[in-house]
């Protein structure tokens, strides 16, 4: 599963520094500046596609599962998530040829109970369950 989603990543991912298609982007504490990308390019792939009547294809309590899930993914079970915010949003960048929903989550990291050093994170549920994670400028 973790496979699937890294190379989902990678196809999200390819270009979008250039093109600055941006869900959320934020900096803490003078850090490098982060992003959720999503790519136009790579809209034909997606899988799943709700017009925003009647319930959406992922509820929020299984965007929250899979999120958690993630976070336990890639950070080896070091990392201890606390989800602080729930956006269910519509997003239409240059070149999409419609808005897509989606799930923007914002959470907090801790690591053995102490706030992690990049504690503000954002990670974006896509309405077919893939994930879209932050890149950050160094």
């Amino acid at each position: 599963m973790k496979i699937f989603f890294t190379t989902l990543l990678m196809f999200f991912a390819s270009n979008t520094l250039a093109n600055g298609s941006y869900v959320d982007k934020w900096q803490w504490n003078n850090g490098p500046e982060c992003a959720v990308y999503f790519n136009p390019s790579d809209e034909p792939m997606l899988k799943e596609y709700w017009d925003g009547n009647g319930e959406p294809p992922i509820s929020i309590s299984d965007a929250r599962k899979l999120v958690l899930n993630w976070v336990k993914e890639e950070y080896q079970g070091e990392i201890s998530p606390s989800i602080v915010s729930y956006n269910l949003t519509s997003y239409h960048a240059k070149g999409m040829k419609t808005n897509h929903w989606l799930y923007n989550i914002r959470y907090v990291k801790f690591r053995n109970g102490i706030p992690d050093k990049d504690f503000n994170e954002n990670i974006v549920v896509l309405m077919d369950g893939a994930i879209l994670s932050k890149q950050c400028n160094q």
